[in-house]
């Protein structure tokens, strides 16, 4: 670096024509001291943009690059606190706000880097000024996704994109705090570097399972990114089924209280079975109205959303993976035929025979169609022209009279509440997502598919009356059953026939799930209640109009099953043994101080009164008595004893 810069102008420099200008005026003129001094800012800056180094205009003893920022007038790099006070000293004439002279000076630092121009024109100016916001916009991966994600064009998403960005580069700072070796996000995501990444999300981010989805996008931009080199599009795409196989926090992306997630496998099936209806039955309604009036706005968005809707409970895809598909795909629709070994899942092996594979090489993303979406996706590129207002619009699912995509979300709750399921929000959760597309599957499927299934999984059919697929027990305890051996818990049911497995079809599907997403526990598994299947009391039955609507379907469509009306399973009560007097006595006396502390009683202290009291309590288990004590103490059963107070109590004690 030169010491005396006018000097070096003089000697390496005179041709130039803007030196020469300067050299023109006289010496200790203060416009010739300006342009100097703006030269030299503009060369300090060009600089940084090639090595990265930054050569401040006030020297200080203690130097923090990270704190320094350029100014966007003079290109001269001034500390934080110093830098408003340049620009109204130095460039007041530039009425601008105090905090956007540090929001512009991280842009102008990042400005030469290959950064999508949308994004550093609509975002950049919109993030907070701070060291989380500078280690995003240099980080070539989180810049990438918030570029994917602005194509999404939806509603809000500015803010959810600089939310992401951020998060996103929180956990990347806490990676480099562990380990200073790693420079970006990209290198982070290495198998090698799994653990590291594990724990940083629980030093830094509140709630790691809204980060799966994310992290995943990641790597399917840098498979992308890699299509010329095969080698390293295949290793990355192991990456991602190594970080899919060992991730160890709970998939959902919604930390409600567990009364809310009351969701069993057999209300799943039956919610299913009636929003699946209520789909045929709109999208018959909207092809019949098309056929009348092909410029039918109301009827084509009828179709185009019952279709999007139908298509996302059919795939193991996320939302906003399908609503921005192009149509282009789908317009040689003979596309190739998914064969068994290529199916991942036994249902998708069963019913290899009737559904194809669309692939979007684009977004590396494989859609699953049965031969009525087959059609219904023809009816809706070929009407696409009524109703699109701009020809370069791509999109297959799209807001009529609108050039970006329709909102996902919105369409699914829209259409959840029209009809009319109980617990509509248990469909969005992330958690249950594999089980509610095994279900719909199911529901696809005939007789002998269910057979084929059925032999896949290894168990005998020996009784082909034992189990109907219309049936909605039958069909929530096949999906039981099926979700056992995909986790690979498949040793009970080998060799057994249908007729002797017993499943709990009434358990929660998401207990425990509040409390996972507070603990952020890996080890944290999802407890289920131990009740035997011939306790519960299932009646199930079809009303007039569900068997009306089924035959008028399944003259439609082969692949609606039949409703048997005369189909009813009926399981034996759960027998309730009251307590006796004496029970409720001992049992209260022994443990009055857990009921004046308002305090459940433990296994161990259970198991000690059955133990002094032999004979007594041989008809009731430990959960039992400690139910009990928890209704004596919240006045939901009779107490029977005085409890003195609290104080007296423990003075006594």
């Amino acid at each position: 670096m030169a010491n005396n810069f006018a000097r070096h102008l003089t000697r390496c420099h005179k041709d130039d024509p803007e030196v020469q200008q300067i050299l023109a005026l006289p010496q200790k003129n203060k416009l010739r001291v300006m342009l100097i001094g703006n030269l030299r800012k503009r060369g300090n800056h060009l600089m940084y943009t090639m090595n990265k180094r930054i050569t401040p205009v006030r020297k200080t003893k203690a130097f923090d690059s990270s704190k320094y920022l350029p100014c966007k007038y003079c290109l001269g790099y001034y500390s934080q606190s110093f830098l408003s006070r340049h620009v109204s000293a130095k460039h007041s004439k530039y009425k601008v706000g105090k905090g956007h002279h540090k929001v512009e000076g991280q842009n102008i630092l990042v400005d030469h880097l290959p950064i999508d121009k949308h994004l550093k024109r609509v975002i950049f100016p919109k993030m907070r000024p701070d060291l989380c916001s500078l280690v995003a916009k240099r980080d070539p991966l989180i810049c990438k996704y918030a570029a994917w994600y602005l194509k999404l064009e939806q509603k809000h998403n500015l803010q959810i994109c600089t939310f992401r960005m951020r998060e996103l580069a929180r956990l990347l700072m806490e990676i480099r705090k562990r380990n200073s070796a790693i420079k970006n996000l990209e290198e982070a995501l290495r198998p090698k570097y799994f653990d590291l990444l594990i724990e940083s999300m629980k030093g830094s981010i509140k709630k790691p399972e809204n980060l799966y989805p994310i992290l995943r996008r990641c790597y399917d931009l840098l498979a992308a990114a890699s299509n010329s080199n095969d080698q390293s599009k295949a290793r990355i795409v192991k990456y991602k089924s190594l970080f899919e196989k060992n991730w160890p926090f709970d998939r959902s992306v919604s930390c409600r209280t567990p009364s809310s997630y009351n969701v069993t496998m057999l209300t799943l099936t039956e919610n299913l079975r009636v929003y699946n209806k209520y789909l045929l039955r709109e999208t018959r309604r909207a092809a019949e109205l098309l056929e009348i009036e092909k410029d039918n706005n109301f009827a084509y968005r009828l179709l185009l959303e019952t279709v999007f809707c139908t298509m996302v409970f059919f795939n193991r895809i996320d939302i906003d993976e399908i609503q921005t598909l192009p149509y282009q795909i789908f317009n040689e629709i003979s596309s190739e035929d998914i064969k068994p070994e290529k199916g991942g899942k036994l249902t998708e092996q069963v019913l290899s025979k009737s559904i194809k594979m669309v692939v979007a090489k684009e977004d590396n993303v494989c859609i699953l169609l049965t031969p009525e979406l087959e059609k219904l996706i023809t009816i809706l590129i070929n009407l696409r022209s009524y109703y699109v207002s701009n020809p370069s619009n791509n999109y297959l699912f799209f807001q009529v009279g609108s050039d970006v995509s329709i909102s996902g979300h919105d369409v699914m709750l829209k259409h959840l509440t029209r009809s009319r399921i109980p617990n509509r929000d248990v469909m969005f959760a992330p958690h249950l997502q594999e089980t509610i597309v095994n279900l719909i599957h199911i529901l696809h499927m005939n007789i002998s598919d269910t057979d084929h299934l059925l032999s896949l999984m290894g168990l005998i059919i020996d009784d082909e009356d034992g189990y109907q697929i219309h049936d909605a027990f039958e069909i929530a305890k096949i999906a039981k059953i099926l979700a056992g051996f995909e986790q690979h818990d498949d040793d009970k049911f080998l060799g057994k026939s249908l007729n002797d497995i017993e499943v709990n079809v009434e358990e929660y599907l998401l207990d425990n799930i509040y409390e996972t997403c507070q603990k952020f526990d890996a080890n944290i598994k999802n407890t289920s209640t131990n009740v035997n299947i011939r306790d519960t009391n299932v009646n199930i039955k079809v009303s007039n109009e569900d068997v009306k609507d089924a035959n008028v379907n399944a003259s439609s469509s082969t692949d609606v099953p039949k409703i048997d009306t005369n189909k009813e399973i009926t399981k034996r009560r759960r027998m309730l043994v009251p307590w006796s007097e004496i029970q409720k006595k001992l049992a209260q006396e022994f443990f009055i101080q857990h009921i004046v502390d308002k305090k459940p009683p433990k296994r161990k202290e259970c198991e000690q009164l059955k133990q002094q009291n032999l004979g007594v309590f041989d008809n009731k288990t430990w959960e039992q008595i400690k139910v009990y004590i928890q209704n004596v103490y919240c006045k939901k059963s009779q107490l029977l004893l005085v409890l003195p107070k609290k104080e007296d109590y423990d003075e006594q004690i």
